[in-house]
């Protein structure tokens, strides 16, 4: 009885081929295909692809820079931490909308919060 080829991709995506013995399972996945990530699935849940994860992301980012940022400028401060009070509002919205416990809510909530502090106190003393 002959037993089947596998064909695993090595570190430099060049095919290779494998003793037949049994098939080598890849860091994340199975013979099957890749398994998805946490964050894949928490995408696939709120209904958000991955690029707009790393939209959301790279926005998060800037808007934490340019709240730090906002210590020397203040209008740039109060810019970003507007729109970083949008971006979490809209946060809690999709985990709202999910019906996700509010364990998982809590971290935008907090952040929401403290932006909105944030804000108001820059307000205050400008």
């Amino acid at each position: 009885m002959q037993l089947p080829r596998f064909e695993v991709t090595d570190v430099h995506s060049h095919r290779c081929p494998v003793r037949p013995a049994r098939p080598r399972l890849r860091r994340r996945g199975s013979p099957q295909g890749p398994r998805p990530t946490v964050c894949e699935e928490r995408g696939r849940h709120l209904d958000y692809s991955m690029g707009a994860f790393r939209v959301i992301g790279l926005l998060e980012l800037a808007g934490a820079v340019g709240l730090v940022s906002g210590l020397w400028l203040w209008p740039l401060g109060v810019t970003a931490a507007v729109a970083l009070l949008l971006l979490l509002v809209g946060a809690v919205l999709s985990h709202l909308r999910a019906k996700h416990a509010a364990k998982t809510l809590a971290p935008a909530v907090l952040f929401a919060v403290v932006t909105l502090a944030v804000l108001l106190l820059r307000l205050a003393t400008s």
